[in-house]
């Protein structure tokens, strides 16, 4: 097994602290479940495109829409269509918003400001 360089660890380090800065901006909103559920129902971000590739990473859900959007999520993200990407993580956290991978998904990519 290949021992990470100094510079890796910084390159990484580097990384976590621009997460947990941008995870400390945001806000929660406390809502009631009903609340919630009328909201995902009117919200939709993507849908699963039909002959996208077979590739998939299993993630810790019960759902198997969320392993659906997160799987094209991966896909579109290597493929660099990253904001078809971002959008497949969002449609895959309404079905199970806890899920701290469809969090990191949504972060990968290049930013714009």
């Amino acid at each position: 097994m290949k021992k990470m360089s100094q510079t890796s660890w910084l390159v990484v380090a580097a990384c976590l602290l621009l997460v947990l800065q941008g995870c400390e901006k945001e806000t929660t909103e406390l809502v009631s479940v009903p609340a919630v559920q009328e909201k995902q129902q009117s919200e939709t971000f993507a849908i699963i495109v039909p002959g996208g590739g077979t590739y998939s990473r299993a993630i810790s859900t019960d759902a198997e829409q969320t392993q659906l959007f997160f799987d094209q999520g991966l896909r579109f993200a290597w493929g660099f269509f990253f904001p078809e990407s971002i959008a497949s993580y969002q449609q895959a956290s309404l079905a199970d918003a806890p899920n701290a991978v469809l969090g990191y998904g949504a972060c990968h990519g290049p930013k714009s400001e």
